[in-house]
């Protein structure tokens, strides 16, 4: 076999091995890109225009309901700011601007003025300000005071009947717990006497709080010339001159009464001893009795026996 016959074999040998391979795979059609339009962009003018005649009607439509445009053109401009940066495909500037803008800025300022308002009025005449303002305890130290006083007295005529003899331990000791038992009584009267009066000062309260609400329901929303301070000022003249005169009105209330009577005092003291029923309102009398007595005694005494 010459060299010829071996190429030619060799040809044919390729050929067919590449007759047995699959075909190769078509290649890939890249997508065709679309042609986008450039972004048309809104007039300059005409969005000025658009906007100027929104803010116009804004103001007309909020002078309309009797509103200051002064409380709420500010807030309203920014809106248009943010709906003018998201409008540059908007083909039509004169609807960027509609009037719902401006009537949910003025619905939401206002919502926010009244949750303002129901906090500062919950602060100042709720129920909670004013049982803060006029506690429960605010006369405790009236009644202490009261109290002390009478039955600081009663105590030293107490003491000073036993200095002088007139009261024994027993009568003494009976005489210190009746002072106890009227102290305690007089706690608990005083008391009521007390929470009475509290009361009472809690009812004018709340009218000055009622008065305060009424106001507020003919509040028009976006009215500048509204304010509690009337109110405030009404409520913390009221504290003052009750708080200051809180004392004495109980005082008052009291008329006089001393609940510690020294006659029944001393009525304990003589029947717990056994003696003359003395009273320290009349030491003098009492003492030249027991004298008395003392001298007829030794009197007996020195005449024997019948």
């Amino acid at each position: 076999m010459n060299f010829a016959d071996v190429l030619r074999n060799a040809e044919e040998s390729r050929l067919a091995r590449q007759a047995l391979q699959p075909p190769p795979a078509p290649a890939a059609i890249a997508p065709e890109t679309p042609l986008v339009p450039p972004p048309e962009v809104i007039d300059p003018a005409k969005m000025a225009m658009a906007r100027k005649a929104a803010m116009q009607r804004a103001e007309l439509n909020l002078r309309a309901q009797g509103l200051d445009p002064a409380l709420y053109m500010d807030a309203i401009n920014k809106e248009y700011d943010r709906a003018a940066e998201v409008a540059a495909l908007n083909k039509d500037p004169y609807s960027v601007f509609g009037d719902d803008i401006a009537t949910n800025v003025v619905k939401a300022q206002n919502a926010q003025k009244q949750n303002e308002f129901m906090k500062e009025f919950e602060s100042k005449f709720g129920v909670g300000a004013d049982r803060a303002a006029l506690p429960s305890t605010m006369l405790d130290d009236a009644i202490n005071s009261i109290l002390g006083e009478q039955k600081t007295a009663a105590q030293q005529q107490l003491d000073r009947g036993k200095a002088r003899g007139i009261y024994n331990d027993v009568g003494y000791n009976a005489g210190q717990q009746a002072i106890n038992t009227a102290a305690g009584t007089a706690r608990s009267e005083l008391g009521a006497l007390g929470g009475g009066l509290i009361d009472k000062w809690r009812g004018d309260l709340n009218d000055i709080d009622t008065n305060a609400w009424d106001a507020y329901q003919s509040y028009t929303p976006g009215d500048p010339t509204f304010s509690l301070d009337p109110y405030i000022g009404n409520r913390t003249d009221y504290l003052g001159r009750t708080t200051t005169g809180a004392e004495g009105a109980l005082r008052g209330t009291l008329g006089g009464k001393n609940f510690f009577d020294f006659g029944k005092i001393g009525g304990s003291v003589g029947t717990a001893q056994g003696a003359l029923n003395l009273r320290d309102t009349d030491v003098a009398t009492a003492l030249g009795e027991r004298k008395r007595l003392n001298t007829m005694n030794r009197g007996l005494g020195s005449q024997g026996a019948f």
